[in-house]
């Protein structure tokens, strides 16, 4: 158990291989977290596909979907950094013109306008670019979760992007977690999500494994405090109205999440061990799948249609 009174940085404690010992740091840069050769619940992701997958997956590229959460947790968590860590786009598209003078049809594919990006984004290459709609979202977004009762009581009243580092101690593996906010006191990890369809939350939580995360969270937490810790999901659709979805996990999903990431933290330790990382599973033979099968077939008249054969 650590002293969590304590406030740690990546400066106070030596880097091990490439990680810190074990530990809860509030001051820690996103680049210096994910640089941490630890396991994340990012990974655990790659390893619930198969160990290969897990052995040889690769960064993620940032995706603009990406980029606008990143900017909406930098808003909503850390707005004092919004200046130095992002820059908005001008609408450049509203103001170039033909040499004529007059506007042109697609206006983002004149090279009037990519010199314009380009030199902007030169001029502020240590900074992220966002454009003016993802910053227009970013403001919606935080608004909405101001306004939101639930929300507001999940994410206030703690600390903000608190980083963990622990040693699993049924393999032996280190582990790290970064969530957006713990409410120490009430023993509760919450984490915000954005891009969503506010109607497809419940099959977002299943298939990207955010129940496992809070899972894995709560552990970590509990395993470096002595303290059960419960955990929370706040959800901000990205589009007007920006509606907002917030609520606790139950025991029961909760006790799921701990028992998917334990599974595969299992596979991983022994994988390490055998340094065999096995791919996924071949069926004995290919069948048709149940939805196929169970498909309506249209009823189509064929009459005069000319079949030909694709050239290959």
């Amino acid at each position: 158990m650590v002293d969590d009174s304590k406030p740690l940085t990546t400066s106070a404690v030596p880097l091990i291989d490439g990680c810190p010992a074990q530990g809860i740091f509030y001051d820690v840069e996103p680049a210096a977290y994910f640089s941490w050769n630890a396991i994340s619940n990012s990974k655990l992701h790659a390893a619930k596909r198969s160990m290969l997958h897990y052995h040889t997956q690769r960064p993620v590229e940032e995706t603009s979907a990406m980029r606008l959460g990143s900017l909406t947790h930098t808003g909503k968590f850390e707005p004092q950094s919004l200046g130095e860590r992002y820059v908005v786009m001008p609408r450049y598209e509203d103001q170039v013109r033909r040499p004529d003078g007059g506007l042109y049809d697609s206006p983002k594919g004149s090279k009037a306008y990519k010199e314009l990006v380009s030199t902007f984004s030169e001029k502020n290459r240590d900074r992220t670019v966002v454009t003016a709609e993802q910053y227009d979202a970013m403001l919606g977004m935080v608004d909405a979760l101001g306004r939101h009762e639930v929300a507001t009581d999940l994410l206030t009243g703690g600390l903000c992007e608190v980083s963990i580092v622990w040693r699993d101690p049924q393999t032996g593996l280190m582990l790290k977690g970064r969530t957006d906010h713990w409410q120490r006191d009430r023993r509760l990890v919450s984490d915000f999500k954005t891009g969503w369809d506010i109607d497809g939350v419940e099959q977002q939580i299943e298939n990207r494994g955010y129940f496992r995360q809070l899972g894995m969270y709560c552990d970590g937490f509990e395993l470096l405090t002595g303290e059960r810790h419960t955990g929370a999901i706040v959800v901000a659709e990205t589009t007007r109205p920006y509606a907002v979805k917030a609520a606790p996990l139950c025991d029961e999903y909760l006790d799921a999440g701990r028992a998917e990431y334990r599974r595969l933290l299992g596979q991983i330790a022994e994988c390490v061990q055998t340094n065999n990382w096995p791919g996924v599973d071949s069926p004995a033979l290919w069948t048709r799948p149940a939805w196929a099968v169970e498909r309506p077939t249209l009823d189509i008249d064929w009459s005069g249609v000319v079949m030909q054969e694709n050239a290959r």
